[in-house]
């Protein structure tokens, strides 16, 4: 488990070296996978802090299942971040298990 979570921050680190990106508090550093279902279902819409925060997705997977923060839409591909605030769901993968890391910081 130490070694899953040793990997995530080198590639939290890299990502955010990269792109200029400061962390100065990290609230959360989690994988989650969600199923694929036969119908695509959307998650209920939510805030993960209830405090000012921001929010990293990168995405391990090429599984689909849009995410959905505030107005704007994405359609992710395996390799992509994005980073967002405020209320936020996604939609179930169509046919693969969709992986994530999901960071929240400030």
């Amino acid at each position: 488990k130490d070694s899953n979570l040793n990997a995530m921050s080198v590639i939290l680190d890299e990502i955010t070296a990269a792109n200029d990106i400061q962390i100065n508090v990290l609230y959360r550093l989690a994988a989650n996978a969600v199923h694929p279902l036969p119908e695509q279902v959307a998650t209920p819409k939510h805030r993960d802090h209830p405090f000012p925060h921001l929010n990293m997705l990168i995405y391990l997977t090429n599984a689909g299942g849009n995410t959905v923060c505030e107005e704007d839409v994405y359609e992710p591909k395996e390799n992509d971040v994005i980073i967002f605030e405020g209320n936020h769901y996604h939609y179930t993968p169509k046919s693969e298990r969709r992986v994530v890391i999901v960071a929240t910081f400030a």
